[in-house]
């Protein structure tokens, strides 16, 4: 007869992974790759970027960037109008 001994593993709460997401700012509905091009030197934007094509519009995707630039490049695109734009931890 085999007897099964349960072993508790210790839940682990771990911070570390935290650390490792990196930030980065989503701003959508542009018309198109000019219109990005246009905020883009605009604002003399000097953190990497890149742009994807949605299909109807054109998104811009900024960082990775710490929280300091996050907050203020969110408030600049948002005054500028451009109300789609989100903070995304990847």
């Amino acid at each position: 007869e085999t007897e099964y001994i349960k072993i508790e593993q210790p839940i682990e709460l771990g911070y570390e992974e935290v650390d490792e997401l990196e930030l980065y700012l989503h701003v959508n509905n542009f018309k198109n790759y000019q219109e990005i091009k246009n905020i883009v030197d605009e604002i003399n934007l000097s953190d990497k970027y890149t742009t994807e094509n949605m299909g109807s519009f054109y998104k811009l995707i900024i960082g990775p960037i710490d929280n300091k630039t996050a907050d203020k490049l969110l408030s600049t695109f948002i005054s500028k109008g451009y109300k789609e734009s989100k903070l995304i931890l990847n």
